[in-house]
């Protein structure tokens, strides 16, 4: 991360974090193709979805800091749903306007090949859409491989998009 004044910190999502969390989340939903929703979550959905990670022992962690509050966060998710897949998760980070460019990102794709790691999978998959130069380079510099690439799957902003598969192998 970039020399600055403020400490930042990686740890573990708590429900303090939920509604700033959200919010990052919700602005990637409007204003970017970093994900594909196109309807802001609710607190509520956003409850259910954290809870249903704990259960399933998915982690979810940020980075904040002293003076801004919570910067960004990650988390791995199942990969698909049928058992066949168990041994490999897909991450997911997002990172607020106000933080991009000052490495939280590659922060917290380190920290959750880690727990990947600690949990015993085989695999992590990324889905990133193909215009998303910082995360396809970020998910490179980590050791990802481009395996796969689906053309126009993806409506957002009123054009078909292409998604990026990247994989590491554990």
């Amino acid at each position: 991360m970039r020399e600055s004044n403020q400490k930042p910190i990686l740890r573990d999502a708590t429900y303090a974090d939920l509604p700033a969390l959200n919010d990052i989340y919700n602005d990637a939903v409007l204003n970017t193709s970093a994900t594909y929703d196109e309807v802001p979550q609710t607190l509520q959905e956003r409850l259910r979805w954290y809870e249903e990670h704990l259960e399933n022992g998915f982690p979810i962690v940020v980075v904040t800091d002293s003076r801004n509050g919570l910067l960004g966060w990650g988390s791995l998710s199942a990969f698909h749903p049928k058992p066949g897949y168990r041994n490999t998760v897909e991450n997911s980070i997002y990172i607020s306007e106000r933080a991009k460019g000052k490495g939280f990102g590659k922060a917290i794709l380190r920290r959750l090949i880690e727990c990947a790691k600690e949990k015993g999978y085989h695999a992590m998959i990324a889905l990133i859409d193909s215009e998303n130069a910082v995360s396809l380079h970020m998910h490179e510099k980590a050791g990802f491989k481009e395996v796969g690439r689906l053309k126009e799957v993806g409506w957002k902003h009123g054009a078909w998009r292409d998604v990026v598969y990247m994989e590491l192998i554990l």
